[in-house]
């Protein structure tokens, strides 16, 4: 974040914190969201958001990302399905404004909910509640176009938009056990775990676990939600040439989600084939390793969206 926070800041110490969450109540869909999921031939993709406070769960979310993500894609893979985890520590500079980092957070748990009918949600939570930005910090189009529920943190905000707002299915909330922190001696590393300079960080977390229970392990919750969604007994067996198909149409796939930029390159392709001047021969030339059949994969895919 760009902006400290201030504890001493009377409008925040004055948070009625049942009064948010009563906000909150009210902004709850009346109706049911319809879960819809479709299969073909071409792969999907889960998208996993994981939310949390950063300083205190750098090494949980390291965890995550070497240890069960691997285990879980490897898993989604024998599913036809591509595993893509959204963890932000390293999409968003550290220097962003917060209003900024903000959008961007519900962005990408609404892309989740776009790709997956139900967000696949993950989070958090410990000792730190992290930044409650106030009315005049945030532009009224942000608060508009979420619905946002000032007096909230916004790891809060991530909670309501992704799981609480309309009682997300495929939300898996953790919590450190406490003792954790009460065994840690060394005041400057326990000072990375408290919110120990907010005067109502006890209370809003206390309330928060009133509003989320922890389920059971990630792998294996994950692993039943996804199940659920694209069960393996649906599937019809394939013969051979689908086998073939389905595995290369996963290669493109896995080889299309590679390219980032390269706009100029795809643009003088497609201008290619979309001319009338396909006599003449156009040949993609470049080192290996240097991307050729990722773009080749790219453009077929764009093609593909064009013909929808």
């Amino acid at each position: 974040m760009s902006k400290a926070h201030d504890w001493k800041d009377e409008e925040r110490q004055k948070i009625d914190v049942l009064e948010v969450w009563k906000q909150v109540q009210r902004t709850i869909a009346n109706e049911k969201k319809e879960k819809i999921v479709t299969r073909n031939s071409r792969w999907k993709t889960i998208r996993i958001f994981v939310s949390s406070t950063f300083k205190d769960f750098h090494t949980e979310r390291d965890v995550l990302v070497k240890e069960v993500f691997p285990d879980l894609r490897q898993w989604c893979q024998r599913r036809d399905l591509n595993l893509v985890e959204c963890d932000l520590r390293w999409g968003v500079p550290q220097e962003t404004p917060y209003c900024v980092t903000l959008e961007i957070c519900l962005e990408e748990i609404r892309r989740c909910e776009r790709e997956n009918t139900w967000p696949y949600f993950l989070n958090m939570t410990s000792k730190r509640i992290g930044f409650i930005p106030l009315k005049d910090e945030l532009p009224d189009e942000l608060i508009n176009k979420f619905d946002l529920v000032l007096g909230l943190s916004i790891a809060e905000m991530e909670i309501v938009e992704a799981a609480y707002r309309k009682g997300n299915p495929n939300s898996l909330f953790m919590y450190r056990d406490e003792s954790f922190i009460e065994s840690i001696t060394d005041e400057k590393i326990r000072k990375e775990f408290v919110d120990e300079l907010n005067p109502i960080a006890n209370k809003k977390l206390k309330i928060l676990k009133e509003k989320i229970e922890a389920r059971f392990s990630v792998l294996e919750f994950f692993k039943k939600r996804i199940d659920e969604d694209y069960p393996l007994a649906n599937n019809e067996r394939m013969n051979k040439m689908d086998e073939d198909l389905n595995q290369h149409d996963a290669f493109m796939q896995s080889r299309a989600n590679l390219v980032l930029g390269r706009q100029d390159t795809l643009k003088k392709i497609m201008t290619y084939l979309e001319s009338d001047r396909q006599s003449q021969s156009m040949i993609l030339v470049g080192d290996s390793g240097s991307g050729k059949s990722s773009i080749m994969a790219k453009l077929v895919y764009d093609l593909l969206d064009k013909i929808k």
